[in-house]
């Protein structure tokens, strides 16, 4: 269990997120999935489910990095934290592009990794986001583009220039 982080680490940094999708689908052992099964509400730190220490009550400043994969057109998630309900959802448009949701809760930040290529640009609530006051752009790299946003709620929408 202690490789798990480097694990996905890798596995997201070489493209392969349809890898990490199949592990947490696995609902026999020894897959995510069987976790789940078997009653979990996190990750164990061993395969038979004791001493499970993991557990934080930080929620202050979170990461979101998006790791898209041909296998899933939709997702949305819902967490219930110390500070109130995150909500992350995205779904592929027809012909291109992406939309995100995303709600933050009072008293947080959130780091967020857009999937965004050199084609595209990246609009929240139908304007640009270097317009908006609640997100800083924080990294711009080659296939991704990383922001800060407050609390509050946001629209993304990813789509070609061209």
């Amino acid at each position: 269990m202690l490789g798990t982080y480097f694990m996905l680490q890798y596995l997201a940094g070489a493209g392969r997120s349809d890898l990490v999708y199949l592990m947490m689908k696995q609902k026999t052992y020894p897959g995510w999935g069987y976790m789940i099964a078997s009653g979990a509400n996190t990750c164990w730190e061993q395969w038979i489910g004791y001493w499970s220490n993991i557990h934080s009550v930080a929620f202050r400043h979170l990461l979101i990095s998006p790791q898209l994969t041909d296998l899933i057109d939709a997702q949305r998630t819902e967490f219930d934290s110390p500070n109130g309900k995150l909500v992350v959802a995205w779904n592929h448009q027809k012909g291109g592009g992406l939309e995100m949701e995303i709600g933050i809760p009072v008293n947080t930040k959130v780091d967020i990794i857009l999937p965004v290529s050199a084609d595209e640009t990246v609009w929240e609530s139908d304007q640009p986001v270097t317009g908006n006051g609640e997100i800083s752009i924080i990294s711009s790299q080659p296939g991704k583009l990383g922001l800060r946003l407050a609390s509050g709620s946001y629209l993304f929408k990813i789509r070609k220039t061209r």
